[in-house]
């Protein structure tokens, strides 16, 4: 299935140069689960504050943009929602060390970081008063691919494992 060039492409031993690789995921794991947990709320919380402007504002006064900013936060909450529901399987996957479910959520990570990305460029570019949310969601995707390097070193350590004990 993979080539010894596909394997040594990039593969880190330890997780920061200083945890184990397997305990530094379930710890990202956990956080980004609460971190998760912490996003949806807010933007919960930023969705009922839109549609309670809406209902008490006259139809003029809410723009076209502003429809669309509450649209691209029932977008985020959706995703968010997701994005813990992957991270709670992968949680799973970890404590019980089965490679199948990690592999589903490297895939699913990468499209959904690829949609948040997306999402997230296109509200900035479309709309005039788009609040940039400081430097919090290039931070957050710049984490998440490096967690998703570590998740896929840790994965592959498995499947070299897994493939060695059936080879044996």
């Amino acid at each position: 299935m993979f080539t010894s060039r596909d394997i040594k492409m990039f593969v880190c031993r330890n997780f920061c140069l200083c945890m184990d690789l397997r305990k530094g995921c379930i710890a990202i794991a956990y956080f980004q689960a609460v971190q998760q947990l912490l996003l949806m709320i807010y933007t919960l919380r930023a969705l009922f504050e839109d549609f309670y402007f809406f209902k008490t504002c006259s139809k003029a006064l809410y723009e076209e943009s502003s429809f669309m900013l509450a649209y691209s936060k029932a977008v985020h909450l959706f995703l968010h929602t997701l994005y813990l529901i992957l991270t709670c399987s992968l949680l799973v996957g970890l404590h019980k060390g089965i490679s199948r479910i990690i592999k589903d959520y490297l895939i699913c990570v990468f499209i959904y970081m690829v949609f948040y990305a997306l999402l997230y460029l296109l509200a900035w570019i479309c709309l005039d008063d788009f609040e940039i949310e400081g430097v919090g969601p290039p931070i957050n995707l710049t984490l998440n691919i490096y967690f998703l390097l570590m998740m896929r070193s840790y994965w592959l350590k498995m499947y070299t494992k897994q493939s060695l004990s059936v080879n044996a």
